[in-house]
């Protein structure tokens, strides 16, 4: 079976990390949001993998190239024009084989047994089924109602606050039968969730959705999000592999790094990749160094997120109390040092116009 997997979204609302960025290359725990999947989808035996881009797809191919490294077959698919969902798969749709296919957003993070998604959709011989997932709040994603057998009696995107009927909702993992991919006009910008899928259900094809027993699942769709989704890679809720090793409880440190923390953190949830030895005499480098915080910390202990290079992180609210990689002791807020200049140009054009000079008296 092929994977599709849709890259294309900046990710809006993560702005700015997201600025030069794509959002499903930001990283968790040292390694990109994407890289999850791609693993995920090869302990189920799914090597052949398509990427759909479309913001920044230079930074997906230098990174993972023709994915060999992670012992899969990866190649790529550049969008033009933005396609939507089923617009960017029905793009592809000529490099795909075999009668179904499987399809994945690229900002979702889960261990949903994919396995057994593909199992229950050739049992119930079906055109599409959906990964379904429980949240407490259904009202920011697409609700899906089912009867009994599982099969889909409708769809709500989004739905207001209190006009919810049911708890699980779409999970952004699809099995397509590949000949349901021939509705889907050419290079026309179509949506899975708001237009194919409801078709479908309204002409009454089998449409299933299946609900994965005991998984984790969380689009990163916010600044929370994202923060959540560190601590919980962290804290082993999700089914993934953390490249280093455990050097203490919450505490994990890759290959060849040392620690280079200045102040002691209070919260034990800590990623550390690649550091300076830290030698007498060798200045510390800023993009060498990358620390990830899993979980808020108090504002007195919040170290800098030092990320390499233009992906450098800082917590804005904190910033005059990080004591870390980067910084300068006692630098002042850069708010303040641009109404220094302005205070000196305004000065200036004031001595110029032959107005009072800077520093003279009233």
């Amino acid at each position: 079976m092929q994977a599709v997997i849709l890259a294309g979204e900046r990710g809006a609302p993560l702005y700015p990390l997201t600025a030069r960025t794509p959002r499903a290359m930001l990283p968790i725990v040292a390694k990109p949001l994407i890289q999850y999947s791609l693993e995920q989808l090869k302990r189920h035996e799914i090597r052949e993998v398509i990427l759909c881009l479309q913001v920044l797809p230079e930074v997906f191919e230098s990174r993972f190239e023709d994915g060999k490294a992670l012992g899969l077959n990866i190649r790529y698919h550049r969008e033009q024009v933005p396609l939507g969902t089923a617009g960017a798969v029905r793009a592809v749709s000529d490099r795909l084989v075999g009668k179904n296919i499987l399809v994945l957003n690229g900002h979702v993070l889960t261990d949903a047994d994919l396995s057994a998604l593909v199992a229950f959709h050739e049992e119930k011989e079906a055109a599409v089924t959906l990964l379904l997932t429980s949240v407490p709040d259904a009202s920011r994603y697409g609700a899906v109602v089912r009867d009994a057998e599982g099969r889909v009696q409708a769809f709500a995107e989004k739905p207001p606050v209190g006009e919810v009927a049911t708890d699980t909702i779409n999970a952004g993992v699809y099995v397509i039968r590949r000949e349901v991919l021939r509705r889907i006009p050419v290079g026309t910008e179509f949506s899975f969730e708001r237009q194919l899928f409801p078709q479908l259900v309204a002409e009454g094809a089998p449409v299933y959705g299946f609900v994965a027993p005991e998984h984790y699942w969380r689009s990163i769709t916010t600044l929370n999000d994202y923060q959540r989704a560190q601590a919980d890679v962290l804290e082993q809720r999700v089914q993934a592999t953390i490249e280093g090793v455990e050097v203490r409880e919450g505490v994990w440190v890759g290959e060849g790094t040392t620690e280079c923390v200045q102040r002691r953190l209070h919260r034990r949830h800590v990623a550390l990749r690649r550091s300076t030895k830290g030698r007498t005499g060798e200045r510390f480098r800023p993009d060498a160094a990358k620390i990830q915080l899993g979980t808020a910390a108090p504002a007195r202990a919040v170290p800098c997120l030092a990320a390499e290079g233009r992906d450098r992180l800082y917590l804005r609210r904190h910033r005059d109390q990080c004591r870390g990689p980067g910084h300068r002791r006692g630098r002042p807020h850069a708010r303040a040092l641009r109404g220094r200049r302005n205070h000196r140009s305004l000065s200036r054009n004031r001595a110029e116009r032959g107005g009072h000079a800077a520093g003279a008296c009233i």
